[in-house]
């Protein structure tokens, strides 16, 4: 089933971020799809904020708006029309009857903590990021696994998926070609395939991933995809997915269900530069011993830049992973370096581009 936008305004809803503590606005420009809200701060990277995560109703302050608000953060966005509302209900009749205002906590990550916050006290609230170090670094395989799982099992609630045979033997190749070059193997590694047009891809604690047909469509072959594939199956190697969770731990222990606030985390979820850097890298590196052209992993993001364009609002693998001159040539410098033999995938009598087209 593809994608339809029928009830979506052309141009996107006018409205305006309200950050928390100072509650300053700042206008921008809202769009919807069925994955979740989407806007972009002038000047920042663009936002979303998954339907599991908000809960929308009349502004009180002016019935003719409407508010949505981002459950535990204080981040809200009052656009400047109350049809939104329909909008929203027809995406999300649960974010618009206001049903995520509320939840149970999350238990399975105050487990995991709870007894080492007890012993540390204020102090990790003080040390955040040293601790969550420490704690993601702890957590053992299976309950990121069993964390992650909970998070696509949330973000791919009512969403078609694409199990063509051929797409899957064909990413299946790519998965099993890199993960058989990884030192260490702890981690699962599975792609799920969602039917939508957006150009994006992520990798949860645990190993699963999801590529949406957008990203695949825009592939000219394996050996691109292979690049998207080896820097998200690097960052949950390097877990750096676990650490910015860890991070935000005081907003989990707030409320909400622990897959749609873990989901509400990574939805916003913009990896530090170091992070970005240092998944290039490996994954650079898993690629050459993966035997994979490394060409392809570079000349996926020249694609992007291309099919997104200077000031575009589109939210594309580019806007949350941003390519940088001086990371391609990083890049660069580390294929030129280390030359590899690059063996390449197949496809039987098929094309990657007839492939990446198919969906079941």
């Amino acid at each position: 089933m593809a994608r339809t936008d029928m009830d979506e305004r052309p141009g996107g809803w006018l409205a305006q971020y309200v950050s928390a503590p100072d509650a300053s606005r700042v206008p921008v420009t809202v769009t919807t799809d069925r994955l979740g809200i989407h806007f972009q701060l002038p000047g920042g990277p663009a936002s979303w904020w998954p339907y599991s995560t908000v809960h929308a109703e009349r502004d009180p302050e002016n019935p003719s708006h409407a508010r949505v608000e981002r459950v535990n953060t204080g981040e809200a966005l009052v656009v400047l029309d109350a049809t939104f509302l329909e909008t929203l209900e027809s995406r999300s009749p649960r974010a618009a009857d206001g049903s995520h205002r509320s939840g149970s906590g999350l238990p399975k990550v105050a487990m995991l903590v709870g007894g080492s916050i007890a012993l540390i006290g204020g102090l990790y609230f003080v040390a955040l990021p040293a601790m969550a170090e420490i704690m993601a670094n702890r957590v053992s395989v299976d309950f990121e696994r069993e964390l992650g799982d909970g998070v696509v099992e949330q973000l791919l609630e009512g969403q078609a998926v694409c199990d063509d045979p051929a797409l899957t033997r064909a990413i299946d190749d790519v998965v099993v070609r890199l993960r058989s070059a990884l030192p260490d193997d702890r981690y699962d590694f599975r792609v799920t395939i969602v039917d939508d047009t957006l150009v994006n891809a992520l990798a949860v604690p645990g190993g699963a991933m999801v590529v949406f047909r957008g990203l695949l469509r825009n592939t000219s072959s394996q050996e691109e995809l292979a690049g998207v594939l080896a820097h998200e199956m690097q960052h949950v190697q390097l877990r750096h997915g676990t650490r910015a969770i860890m991070r935000q731990l005081p907003l989990l222990m707030g409320g909400g269900s622990d897959a749609a606030a873990v989901l509400g985390v990574l939805g916003a979820l913009s990896y530090a530069r170091a992070d970005e850097e240092e998944a290039d890298e490996e994954g650079m590196r898993l690629i050459m011993a993966a035997e994979v052209d490394p060409r392809g992993m570079i000349a996926f993001f020249d694609t992007l830049e291309r099919i997104t364009g200077p000031g575009s609002s589109m939210l594309t693998y580019l806007s949350t992973h941003p390519a940088t001159d001086a990371r391609r040539s990083t890049l660069s410098a580390i294929a030129a370096a280390a030359p590899s033999v690059s063996v390449p995938f197949s496809t039987g009598d098929l094309t990657w581009r007839d492939v990446a087209q198919r969906c079941s």
